[in-house]
């Protein structure tokens, strides 16, 4: 067994097209620039016998520098280790991924739409330092965390727990945690899968809330679709985390097909936002995507244009993004 295998990722995005209303705030993939170094992470995940590791290092990601938060020097994605003591559990300690959805529970570098929803950018928290257990309950997964509430762990004082809870039932075989087709004599039968998040958030300066959502997928051959609907009370702003927003939902559908497997693959997506997720106010965007897989090792061309309707009134802030996506 492999006890050390190298990862890195890196993706450059340029921007064509930008409205002059396009915002970071809004979660829109603007920078300054025209073209830009989009995300850089580099680690090593390996495992021996029944303990397995994984530390990620991010030294840059264009979305994350643009918080009020974000660290100089990047950020650590995942430091973290997981002890499997049977077949169907995993006990995991450190830093990583909340089970929030998914939204959220996508691998970052393999997206049909290369940003994330806006909801889940919104409030669906990402990383976190905490202890999670991982189980197969029958044919679904159950997916339960403690973790520090804070976006960005803070060894001057403790600001909260945030706990965490993840159920998913697939139906007539598996489904992929990805919005993507997978490939496969099996893929020929139709496949659901159904899940359900419920958060709840103790801080010591701002006090309780709690998030629910609820998510589905389909896939089919060449087809897969997947949507999310997230609730949120007195819940903090994954964009701002000083913010504290008194009620929040929102929901997105995500439709992908792959045209010529595995190397042209077309998606939509469609997303609603209420007032209190979006600087702007409610909109329902629409954002259509195209990838291109070259052969050999992962190299992806990606290219997209997100158009939003505002229930305020009309906003110049469509985006148009082209990205390259290296992974190893």
């Amino acid at each position: 067994m492999k006890s050390a295998v190298p990862t890195a990722l890196v993706t450059l995005a340029g921007l064509p097209w930008q409205g002059r209303q396009a915002s970071a705030a809004s979660g829109d993939p603007v920078t300054g620039g025209r073209i830009r170094l989009d995300r850089a992470r580099l680690g090593v995940c390996g495992h021996f016998e029944k303990i397995a590791y994984r530390l990620i290092y991010e030294p840059w990601d264009a979305a994350e520098r643009g918080r009020a938060d974000a660290r100089s020097w990047g950020r650590f994605t995942d430091v973290q280790i997981a002890w499997a003591p049977r077949a169907w559990l995993v006990v995991a300690a450190g830093l990583g991924k909340v089970p929030s959805g998914r939204g959220r529970e996508q691998p970052i570098g393999a997206l049909a739409v290369p940003v994330l929803p806006g909801l889940t950018t919104a409030v669906a928290p990402d990383r976190r330092l905490g202890v999670m257990a991982d189980a197969e309950v029958g044919v679904g997964r159950l997916a339960v965390g403690i973790y520090d509430a804070t976006r960005n762990f803070n060894f001057d004082g403790f600001e909260g727990l945030l706990l965490v809870g993840r159920l998913e039932l697939p139906l007539l075989g598996p489904v992929s945690r990805r919005n993507w087709p997978e490939a496969g004599a099996w893929t020929d039968r139709k496949r659901v899968i159904f899940g359900g998040t419920a958060q709840y958030r103790v801080g010591r300066r701002d006090g309780t809330g709690y998030l629910v959502g609820g998510d589905a997928g389909f896939a089919w051959r060449r087809v897969f679709v997947g949507a999310e609907v997230l609730y949120a009370r007195r819940w903090p702003s994954e964009r701002d985390p000083t913010k504290i927003l008194p009620r929040a939902i929102g929901g997105w559908a995500e439709g992908v097909v792959q045209i010529w497997r595995p190397y042209l693959t077309v998606a939509l997506r469609g997303e609603y936002l209420d007032g209190n997720l979006d600087p702007a106010g409610a909109y329902v965007g629409f954002t259509p995507a195209v990838t291109l897989a070259l052969p050999g090792p992962l190299v992806q061309l990606q290219a997209m244009y997100t158009h939003k309707f505002h229930f305020a009134g009309r906003r110049s802030d469509d985006v148009a993004l082209i990205a390259v996506t290296l992974e190893r």
